[in-house]
């Protein structure tokens, strides 16, 4: 990392990066503008990505990114590929913009979300409306699996999903949101995982509270 910053491929700044115990001092390392000229051999296709920048990186997220690029690491030491990050995606204008996506070692494209907080049911509805209408439009993904920090999260998110009433797609601005019913076979399309245990071992699959 030293010789990478001395010959200007990369910047460092120390952050306090909050966590279980408290925030902790921690020095995060960033890919500068020479350094993505540089990543790619000439005979390559150079990816668009754009450099690290201290001052635009809240600490508050730093966690989140490093469980994701963990989830990269293993996943592709597995057979993964075509991982793509939230930041390549965004100019597709996706109604639901994950966390990553990557397709599986038998060519199955899947969605992924680290997910560390459950949030609201409206929340969820939204999010499982958006995925819904974009599987349904062009197949995008067969399948979205949420990565959360152990079994017992995994289990209870699982929970939250199962008991919402409705999906419901959100409208653009200035536009009314449309709600639909929610079935089983919309939830199968969903599976919770620990992050010890993706992407080979058990999951979770919400089932529909109401359902027989």
């Amino acid at each position: 990392l030293k010789t990478m910053q001395k010959h200007g491929l990369t910047t460092s700044a120390e952050m306090f990066i909050p966590g279980p115990r408290g925030a902790k001092r921690s020095v995060l390392h960033g890919i500068t503008a020479q350094g993505l000229a540089y990543a790619w051999d000439l005979n390559e296709t150079p990816e668009t990505r754009t450099p690290w920048e201290p001052s635009k990186t809240n600490p508050l997220f730093v966690p989140h990114q490093i469980a994701t690029q963990k989830v990269r690491v293993r996943a592709e030491q597995l057979g993964w590929g075509n991982w793509k990050p939230a930041r390549s995606l965004m100019r597709l204008g996706l109604p639901k913009l994950p966390d990553a996506e990557a397709v599986t070692p038998d060519g199955q494209s899947v969605a992924i979300e680290v997910e560390r907080e459950i949030k609201t049911d409206k929340r969820y509805e939204a999010v499982v409306g958006a995925y819904v209408a974009q599987m349904k439009a062009d197949q995008r993904w067969v399948r979205v699996d949420y990565l959360c920090p152990d079994a017992n999260f995994a289990a209870r998110l699982a929970r939250v999903f199962g008991r919402l009433s409705q999906l419901r797609l959100e409208g653009k601005q200035g536009q009314e949101s449309k709600t639909g019913v929610l079935t089983q076979m919309h939830l199968d399309r969903f599976r919770f995982y620990s992050l010890d245990s993706w992407p080979e071992d058990g999951f979770i699959t919400p089932q529909l509270k109401d359902a027989p």
